[in-house]
């Protein structure tokens, strides 16, 4: 279970403190999906970076399975967060002097050169993804949805227990778009990950087992409509 207790996150500024988490909680089973919508300003990216573990919450509790992650020490948190958290952003961050392969391939060189696994995991991934044929170009040879398609692969290589998109189909046209909304869900259950998505778009959120709505700091479920 992926669990997130009390959960609160304050800034300093010059007119005093700056709350935009307040005791907020969230649970997600292993192969659940959920959709996260809500205004800007509301701490839609301040959530998604807790739960990457690219900053620390102020204070609460955060748990995958039996793992504490906000007493992991940082090199623990980095090694912990490659491993086991996929990231899908709506800028797909491909590096642009690597092909679409070694882009997928990416994650696994934290420890050193890609095993022999990796490699042919990699080569599936590009398959299931509909680039298989693409595995040399770069990513300006690519249009925007097939660089979000690489994106999704690289975020799976790893076989992550969490999926986090960010506004993942924010810069594509609607047909794409629903490509890409198609893609993601299919793989992460075939993954049997947890998804956790973060959109302005009614529609995409719709298609989510769960939708809910960060709102004065917290989650609030929203009724199927």
């Amino acid at each position: 279970m992926l669990e997130l207790r009390a959960i609160t996150k304050s800034y300093p500024t010059a007119a005093g403190e700056l709350k935009v988490l307040s005791e907020l909680d969230l649970s997600l089973a292993p192969g659940e999906n959920i959709a996260i919508i809500g205004p800007s300003g509301s701490g839609k990216t301040t959530l998604l970076n807790i739960l990457g573990l690219l900053e620390p919450p102020t204070s609460g509790d955060y748990r995958i399975d039996d793992a504490n992650l906000l007493t992991l020490a940082p090199a623990d948190a980095a090694r912990y967060r490659n491993r086991a958290i996929g990231f899908v952003f709506q800028d797909h961050h491909l590096l642009p002097q690597l092909n679409v392969l070694e882009n997928v391939l990416l994650p696994t060189w934290a420890a050193g050169n890609p095993p022999a696994e990796a490699l042919s995991r990699a080569a599936t991934l590009l398959d299931q993804v509909g680039l298989a044929a693409r595995k040399t170009h770069r990513p300006a040879e690519l249009s925007g949805g097939e660089r979000q398609r690489v994106a999704i692969a690289r975020a799976l290589i790893n076989q992550p227990k969490l999926l986090i998109a960010d506004e993942p189909t924010g810069n594509l046209d609607p047909r794409t778009a629903t490509q890409i909304a198609d893609l993601l869900l299919e793989s992460q259950r075939a993954a049997a990950a947890r998804l956790i998505l973060v959109t302005h778009s009614i529609e995409l959120a719709s298609r989510f087992a769960r939708r809910l709505r960060l709102q004065d700091g917290r989650l609030h479920e929203v009724a199927p409509s």
